[in-house]
């Protein structure tokens, strides 16, 4: 599996410091295919399946920004912004559709 084209879940929480320390407002609109989360602890989820909408996923491993992402964006601050904030890698194992609002379910026996 190509990791690059894994989904990454972002939390909404990391916002904050990003626009206290670099100026930074929503993601929302950049995280292109990528899920923002609230109220998620997204590290809880490493090595755990857990469901969204009627998608399933395992968590493979805490995200660390990527220039990639930063060239995207057209921000260069970003990178140092989001070490050890940027959410969560993921594999997906059952395609689905997950929506706005759809809330992380993870399962109970993972």
């Amino acid at each position: 599996m190509d990791h690059n084209k894994s989904p990454k879940f972002f939390p909404k929480s990391a916002e904050r410091p990003l626009e206290r320390d670099y100026g930074i407002h929503s993601l929302d609109n950049e995280s292109r295919r990528n899920p923002v989360t609230r109220g998620v602890e997204l590290s809880h989820l490493v090595g755990k399946t857990f469901q969204v909408g009627t998608a399933r996923f395992h968590g493979l491993r805490i995200n660390e920004p990527w220039q990639c992402f930063e060239n995207l964006v057209g921000r260069p601050e970003i990178e140092q912004a989001l070490l050890h904030r940027s959410g969560l890698n993921a594999e997906v194992l059952t395609d689905g559709i997950v929506r706005v609002g759809d809330v992380v379910c993870a399962d109970e026996t993972s």
